[in-house]
C-alpha cells in the first residue's frame, strides 16, 4: 500500500487528466477509514497527516530535479578513423550526447623516457597529442561531450605493487595531469574536457596472483588521479568502470568495489575501515548473458539485474563518509551491448535485441544510473573481431551502414508492462527534451490513441494507463513524428546469450592463451549453478522501482517519481499539500469540540 492510499477517493483519475502521477498509484487511491472518535485516534490521524506533509516537501523538492537517463557511444575503430566525421553524425542520430574517448598513455608518451622529461608539463616535446587532439576537436565540433579515460601505461611507468606489476600512481598523477592541463579550456586551441575516468576496468588483472593487493593499488591511484583532475575547476572524476564477471584474471565486481569503500556484505551494508576516496561518479560495465532480468551466476557479479545492488554498496560509501566529492555522486554505466543476430550467429536475435536495449534503459534508470554508454557504433567483421554490437549494421561503407532495431530503442527508449489491470509506461524521448508523447496501441489492425502524456525537462515519461486490448504499444513525439519500438505485452522469458555471441572464425582456432580470446574471455558466463540463479521474466515499473538502490526508501521513491512527472507535478502536490492541511484542521477542530 502507498501512501497516497490515505488520501479521500476523489473523482476517478485516469492518465489523461493527470499523465504525470507516479505509476503505481492510480488503482491505490482508496476511502479513508470510518471517522475516529477518540482523542488518541485523532491524534494519530493528525501525525499521519503531518508525515504526508513532509512527503510532499519532498516530492515537491524533488520535482526541481528529476533523474535524467543520458547516452553515450565508445567505438574504437570509428571515431578515429577517416570517416570520423561521418560516425559522429551517426552517434547523434543514435540520441548519443556523449562519447566515450580512450587516451592510451603508452601512444602519447615516449616508449623510453628521456632524460629530461618534464611529464606534468603537457607541452613536453616528447608528448604526441596530435591525434587525440583531432578527436577532441571533432566531437566538440558534433555538439558532443567527451568522457576520456586514460589507461594503458608505457613500460618505464610500472612499478611492482604488492608483488605484481601495476601502473606507478605516481606517474598516473603527472600524465593525468598534462592531460587535464591541455584540455583545461585555457590552452588556446584545445578542446574543454570535463570528465575523466581513472583507468579502465580495473578489477582486470593478469592472473589469479595478481588479484592480491589490486584494490589498494587502485584506491592510491584514484586518488593521485584525482589530485590532477580537480586541479582544474569544474572538472569531474569517474572510478569503477568494472569488469562485470569475477574469473580467473578478474576480481568479483561487488567484491572488489566493497573493498574499494570499506563497506560489508549483507544489509544494510557496514563500514569496515576508514579510507576515504576522491571521485565525482561511480561507473560500472555491467554485461549481461542473458535479457535484462537475467541474475548474475555468480554471487559479486554484475549484471544488469545487479545494478540495484552495486548502487546500495554506492550509497553506503556515501553515508559512510567513504567519499569525497562537491557534488552528489552520479551512478553511470560506461560500456554496455550485445552482440546482434545477424550478423553473429551466436547473437541475440535483432528484434529480440530491441526489446532487450529499450528495457535495460529502463531498469538501468530505474537502478539510479543517469548516463549508459553503447559499444559499439557499427559492427565489425564477423571473420576478424568478436564484436558485431553496433547500433548499424556495416555496410561497404560507413554510408551505407543500416541501423538495427537496437538504434531506435537507444535512440527512444520505450516500455510498457501490464500491472494490475493497467499498462505501466516509461520511456525518454529521443533529444532528452520536455514535449508531448503520444502513447498508442494497435487494435483491429491499426494503432489508435490511448494517451498523451508530457515528458519533463530532462525527456522522461512514465504512467499507468488503463486498456482492455493486449495488443503492442509504442510511443510517438508530436508533431514530429518521431516512433519508438512496438513493445509487446505478452511475458518473454530470459534467454542465454553471450554479451559477444558466439567466437569469431578466427578466435575458434586460435589458442585460449591468445591475446584476441583472452580479452573476449572476459566478458563471458560460466554456466549457472545448480541452484538456478539466473533468472528470467519481465516485471512492470513501478513508482518504488524508480529508486531501486536496496534502500527501500519510500519517501525517495515518491521523491523521484513526482521528479519524474514534469511540469504537472506542481499541481498534484498543490493538490496533496491541501489535503493533509484539512486532516490537520479536521483533527484541531475535533480536538476543541
Amino acid at each position: 500500500m502507498t501512501w497516497l492510499s490515505w488520501l479521500p477517493r476523489a473523482a476517478p483519475i485516469t492518465a489523461d487528466r493527470h499523465p504525470a502521477l507516479p505509476m503505481g498509484t492510480h488503482e491505490s487511491i482508496i476511502p479513508l477509514p470510518p471517522r475516529p472518535r477518540s482523542t488518541k485516534a485523532l491524534r494519530a490521524r493528525a501525525l499521519l497527516a503531518a508525515i504526508f506533509l513532509a512527503l510532499c516537501v519532498v516530492a515537491a523538492a524533488s520535482a526541481t530535479a528529476p533523474h535524467p537517463l543520458q547516452t553515450a557511444i565508445v567505438d574504437p575503430d570509428v571515431f578515429t578513423g577517416p570517416d570520423a566525421a561521418l560516425g559522429l553524425e551517426h552517434a547523434v542520430s543514435a540520441g548519443a550526447g556523449a562519447i566515450k574517448i580512450p587516451l592510451f598513455w603508452n601512444e602519447i608518451a615516449p616508449a623510453k623516457k628521456p632524460r629530461r622529461f618534464s611529464p606534468a608539463n603537457p607541452a613536453d616535446p616528447a608528448y604526441n597529442w596530435a591525434s587525440l587532439d583531432t578527436q577532441l576537436r571533432l566531437v566538440h565540433a558534433h555538439g558532443l561531450t567527451p568522457i576520456v579515460y586514460i589507461a594503458g601505461a608505457p613500460a618505464w611507468a610500472f612499478a611492482k605493487v604488492d608483488g605484481a606489476s601495476r601502473a606507478d600512481p605516481a606517474q598516473y598523477r603527472a600524465f593525468a595531469l598534462a592531460a587535464v592541463r591541455r584540455y583545461s579550456g585555457h590552452t588556446p586551441g584545445m578542446p574543454r574536457v570535463r570528465y575523466w575516468q581513472a583507468w579502465n576496468e580495473p578489477n582486470k588483472v593478469v592472473g589469479r596472483s595478481a588479484k592480491a593487493g589490486v584494490t589498494d593499488w587502485y584506491a592510491t591511484l584514484v586518488d593521485a588521479f584525482a589530485a590532477s583532475v580537480h586541479s582544474v575547476a569544474g572538472n569531474k572524476v569517474i572510478a569503477g568502470g568494472l569488469a562485470p564477471f569475477g574469473i580467473s584474471t578478474s576480481v568479483a565486481p561487488l567484491t572488489f568495489m566493497r573493498r574499494l569503500l570499506c563497506v560489508s556484505a549483507g544489509s544494510p551494508p557496514r563500514p569496515t575501515c576508514s579510507r576515504k576516496l576522491d571521485f565525482d561518479i561511480w561507473s560500472t560495465d555491467p554485461y549481461t548473458a542473458g535479457g535484462p532480468t537475467h541474475v548474475a551466476a555468480h554471487a559479486g557479479d554484475v549484471s544488469v539485474a545487479e545494478l540495484p545492488a552495486m548502487k546500495s554498496v554506492l550509497d553506503a560509501g556515501v553515508r559512510a563518509g567513504h567519499i569525497s566529492s562537491g557534488s552528489a555522486v552520479r551512478f553511470w554505466v560506461t560500456e554496455f551491448s550485445w552482440d546482434s543476430k545477424p550478423p553473429d550467429p551466436g547473437g541475440v536475435p535483432a528484434a529480440l535485441e530491441g526489446r532487450w536495449v529499450s528495457e535495460a534503459l529502463y531498469r538501468m534508470w530505474s537502478a539510479g544510473v543517469s548516463l549508459v554508454t553503447w559499444f559499439t557504433l557499427r559492427d565489425q567483421p564477423f571473420a576478424t573481431s568478436p564484436y558485431q554490437s553496433g547500433l548499424y549494421y556495416r555496410g561497404a561503407t560507413l554510408a551505407r551502414d543500416r541501423p538495427k532495431p537496437a538504434f531506435t530503442a537507444f535512440r527512444f527508449p520505450f516500455v510498457a508492462f501490464p500491472q494490475s489491470g493497467r499498462v505501466a509506461v516509461w520511456g525518454r524521448t529521443p533529444t532528452s527534451a520536455a514535449g508531448k508523447v503520444l502513447v498508442e496501441q494497435y487494435v483491429h489492425a491499426g494503432w489508435r490513441r490511448l494517451a498523451v502524456l508530457q515528458a519533463n525537462g530532462v525527456g522522461i515519461f512514465l504512467a499507468r494507463l488503463h486498456t482492455t486490448s493486449r495488443g503492442p504499444l509504442r510511443a510517438v513525439i508530436s508533431p514530429n513524428g518521431a516512433t519508438s519500438l512496438s513493445f509487446s505485452l505478452a511475458n518473454v522469458p530470459d534467454r542465454t546469450f553471450q554479451p559477444f555471441g558466439a567466437p569469431m572464425p578466427a578466435l575458434a582456432s586460435a589458442s585460449p592463451s591468445s591475446s584476441s580470446s583472452s580479452a573476449v574471455s572476459q566478458y563471458v558466463e560460466v554456466a549457472p549453478t545448480a541452484s538456478g540463479r539466473s533468472g528470467g521474466g519481465t516485471g512492470p515499473p513501478s513508482a518504488s522501482a524508480a529508486s531501486a538502490d536496496g534502500s527501500g526508501s519510500v519517501v525517495r521513491a515518491v521523491a523521484d517519481a513526482v521528479g519524474s512527472a514534469g511540469t504537472d507535478a506542481g499541481a498534484f502536490v498543490a493538490a496533496i499539500l491541501a489535503t493533509t492541511i484539512w486532516l490537520l484542521v479536521a483533527a484541531r477542530r475535533a480536538r476543541r469540540a
